[in-house]
């Protein structure tokens, strides 16, 4: 097996707040802390990026560098690259606004990953907001999002999005998220979150305790614009 010295990424475009820019920053820096020599290549670089981000035609490799190409878009630079194969998770958990009382799952908003996950998955478990009679989503069939099958069980977990946003039920939830930020910055603080908010608590009746009754509401959702108009997002 080859023992890897350095393993850099490569995208065609970056740009600040593009999801894959971000995705390769992140990984860049497990990766860094894992021991690996790490940079980001791109073809296209945003001027704010210029000093986080290398054109890729300074790439000069040697026998003990790797180079994952990131494949959303298409690009000129590359003749070949090795594909690799197809993830399968064992089990792919969603949460999602409405399932039918048969299984069917409903998705209001976007999707992202979550239906290439659910399919590629040999177990899926979706977590809801809320559980409807099956004759309520037959209605709208072009609405729904997976059908039973594809479902191996079903939790209704109201607030099992939090402290991320669902849609038409309640918004994100910015004073924990600021929260969340500044735990994630040092090693003991994040301990201490984790033993506060994860470890700690006994179920999500109180998580939700202990969030308050108070702060869910402030992120109560519009029901028609789906979001928590005049929310604080500070």
């Amino acid at each position: 097996m080859i023992r890897f010295d350095a393993v850099h990424q490569f995208h065609s475009g970056t740009a600040p707040g593009d999801a894959i820019t971000n995705q390769m920053l992140v990984l860049q820096r497990h990766l860094q802390s894992m021991g690996y020599q790490s940079e980001v290549f791109a073809e296209h670089i945003g001027p704010e990026l210029s000093s986080r981000i290398r054109p890729i035609h300074s790439f000069r490799p040697t026998g003990r560098d790797l180079l994952l190409v990131h494949h959303s878009t298409g690009h000129g630079v590359f003749d070949d690259v090795v594909a690799l194969p197809a993830l399968n998770p064992d089990l792919t958990v969603l949460h999602v606004q409405t399932v039918g009382s048969d299984g069917t799952v409903r998705i209001k908003g976007l999707t992202f990953a979550d239906l290439e996950q659910a399919k590629a998955a040999k177990a899926v478990v979706v977590t809801c907001e809320e559980i409807v009679p099956a004759a309520e989503l037959r209605t709208d069939p072009d609405q729904n999002a997976l059908p039973p099958f594809l479902v191996d069980a079903v939790v209704c977990v109201p607030y099992g999005a939090h402290p991320t946003a669902c849609r038409f039920f309640y918004d994100y939830d910015p004073a924990f998220l600021t929260d969340y930020r500044g735990a994630a910055r040092d090693d003991q603080a994040w301990t201490a979150f984790l033993d506060e908010w994860v470890y700690g608590l006994a179920d999500h009746d109180e998580y939700m305790a202990k969030v308050g009754a108070g702060q869910l509401a402030r992120i109560k959702a519009d029901p028609v614009r789906g979001y928590a108009i005049g929310l604080d997002r500070r």
